[in-house]
């Protein structure tokens, strides 16, 4: 038994000697550790019990290098004591990778307190990110502050001159690609200096602000219309050909001089109605609409002329 017991021992000291300086063997250490069956049935369950942790301790250790490569679906036997340290590190990697896929995905609030210093750079990355979001949104709002300011008249709110016409060349150039029809309206406040003279600027401001309203109220949503100068409005109507335009200045004309304003007990405009022709480039188009319009305050205003 004695001489067994110590062909057993020489065969572990080999065995963890050869795995302390070399590594783990490919075939393992249960492999490695070969003895003859033991006579004496202690020896043999010591024996038993030694081959079984060294199975174990393989098994761990393949379940380790999985793990190391990236392979969150490794899996050990339940009973290997050995490998419970790394079932805890998996179960929390596992976690992490759904964390992160939550970041990946806007979810800025996940926080990690289970791994240590890597808990404090992830929780210090959510931060940042966060940090990063909460200044990107602030640049997002400025940027459409800032450019609803460039393109908006302050007193009306309606578009401004730059951004109308900026609309319009875009029209102009798709309606002669398509060859569909384009009207637009240029429209004048009837004697408004009167009404700065007489009730003042801050009347007239009214005045401006409540037509702009009645304006963009009657339009249709492919229209626009914008504060061109001073008491001045221009309308596009996108595949609207001349006669659709005198229409819907005749339904504008109505709808500014038919009720009272809050500050004036009568309002009127008169309008200029120009349909684009073939080649015309805006400022023709729109010097016509004035022409028309000039007609118009020539024949009594509060009224329609087309060009």
């Amino acid at each position: 038994m004695e001489n067994q017991a110590l062909a057993m021992l020489r065969r572990l000291d080999e065995t963890l000697t050869r795995a302390l300086s070399k590594g783990l063997p490919r075939e393992g250490l249960y492999g490695t550790f070969a003895v003859d069956a033991p006579e004496d049935p202690e020896l043999a369950g010591i024996g038993e019990r030694l081959a079984r942790f060294l199975a174990m301790l393989d098994e761990a250790q393949r379940y380790a290098v999985r793990l190391a490569d990236g392979d969150l679906s490794a899996t050990t036997a339940r009973d290997n004591i050995l490998a419970m340290p790394l079932k805890a590190l998996q179960a929390d990697l596992k976690h992490l990778l759904w964390q992160t896929e939550q970041v990946a995905a806007g979810d800025l609030n996940q926080q990690v307190h289970f791994l240590g210093d890597f808990s404090a750079a992830f929780n210090g990355m959510i931060l940042a990110l966060r940090e990063k979001r909460r200044l990107e949104e602030q640049l997002h709002t400025v940027n459409q502050i800032l450019e609803k300011q460039a393109s908006t008249d302050v007193l009306t709110g309606l578009f401004n001159r730059l951004k109308l016409g900026s609309l319009l060349d875009a029209e102009i150039t798709r309606a002669q690609r398509y060859a569909t029809p384009l009207a637009v309206i240029l429209l004048d406040i009837d004697h408004f200096k009167r009404i700065n003279d007489t009730r003042g600027h801050q009347v007239g401001d009214d005045v401006l602000r409540e037509l702009a309203q009645r304006l963009a109220s009657s339009l249709r949503a492919c229209d626009a219309v914008a504060r061109w100068g001073g008491e001045e409005f221009l309308v596009m109507l996108p595949n609207s050909p001349l006669a659709a335009g005198r229409e819907c200045a005749e339904k504008l004309r109505a709808a500014v001089a038919d009720c009272p304003f809050a500050a004036m007990p009568r309002v009127t405009a008169s309008f200029g109605v120009a349909e684009l022709e073939k080649g015309e480039p805006r400022d023709t188009l729109i010097n016509r609409a004035d022409q028309a319009l000039y007609r118009a305050k020539d024949k009594g205003r509060n009224r329609v002329e087309c060009a």
